[in-house]
C-alpha cells in the first residue's frame, strides 16, 4: 500500500510541477472551472431554457446561473473567469438534442452523489497541503478522495457520449471530462488516484443514466397506427 501511495505522490509531483507558465495556468484553470457544478448545470439548463416557449424561462434561467457564477467567482476573485467559462461551455452545448441534455443532467447528478458518498467515508488529506506544492486554488481542508470535479464531469460527459455514440460530440465531451480530471492534478488539489476514482464514479453514473433512459423508453406505450 505504501508503494502505491508513493507512486501516486510521484505522479502528482510530476504533473503538478508542470504548472508555472502563466498562459498554461490560465488554460488549465479554465478547464478545471468547467468542472464546477454551477457551470455544468448552468450550461445545460440555459440551453434547455432557450427552447422553452415561455419567455420568462428563457430570461430567468440564464440570469440565475450568471448571477451564481459571479457570486462564486467573487469568493476567489475570478468572477469574470467563471462567467466566461459558463458562456463558452453553454455555446459548446447549444447543438445538443433534448435527450442528450437530459442525460447530461442525470449523469452529472449521479456522479456527484456517488462522489459525495465516498467523500464522507474516506477523509483523505489533499496534496495541496504538501509543503512543496504550489496549488493554483485555495483548497486545503475538504477531503481529497475522490475528485468531485472529475466525478460530475465524467458523469455528464460520458452520459452525453453514450447518447450520441461514435460522433464528434461524443468524443468532444469524453475528452473534455478527461481534461477536467487531469486539470485537478495540474492545479495541485488532487492525487491521480482521486481522479481515477472520480472517473469510476462518473462512468458508473453515466451507465446508470443510460440504463434508466433506455428503461424509460421501453416502458413508454407505443402509439397504435390505424
Amino acid at each position: 500500500m505504501s508503494e502505491l501511495f508513493q507512486l501516486d505522490r510521484e505522479w502528482f509531483r510530476i504533473i503538478h510541477s508542470m504548472s508555472g507558465d502563466r498562459t498554461l495556468n490560465a488554460v488549465w484553470l479554465g478547464i478545471t472551472q468547467s468542472g464546477l457544478a454551477h457551470i455544468q448545470a448552468g450550461a445545460l439548463l440555459t440551453v434547455w431554457s432557450t427552447r422553452s416557449p415561455k419567455a420568462w424561462v428563457q430570461v430567468l434561467v440564464p440570469f440565475l446561473f450568471v448571477a451564481t457564477a459571479i457570486a462564486v467567482g467573487l469568493e476567489d476573485g475570478l468572477a469574470l473567469n467563471h462567467v466566461l467559462v459558463l458562456l463558452i461551455f453553454t455555446v459548446a452545448c447549444l447543438k445538443l438534442p433534448v435527450e442528450a441534455i437530459k442525460a447530461g443532467l442525470i449523469g452529472f447528478a449521479f456522479g456527484g452523489v456517488l462522489h459525495l458518498i465516498l467523500k464522507q467515508m474516506l477523509d483523505r488529506e489533499r496534496p495541496s497541503n504538501f509543503t512543496w506544492a504550489i496549488p493554483l486554488e485555495n483548497v486545503y481542508l475538504s477531503p481529497s478522495f475522490p475528485s468531485g470535479h472529475t466525478s460530475s464531469s465524467a458523469g455528464m460527459g460520458f452520459a452525453i457520449a453514450m447518447m450520441m455514440p461514435w460522433t464528434k460530440v461524443a468524443w468532444s465531451f469524453a475528452i473534455w471530462a478527461i481534461l477536467v480530471g487531469v486539470s485537478r492534478i495540474y492545479v495541485g488539489v488532487h492525487f491521480p488516484s482521486d481522479v481515477i476514482a472520480g472517473f469510476g464514479c462518473g462512468l458508473l453514473g453515466a451507465g446508470l443514466t443510460k440504463w434508466l433512459m433506455e428503461r424509460n423508453q421501453t416502458s413508454e406505450p407505443k402509439k397504435v397506427v390505424e
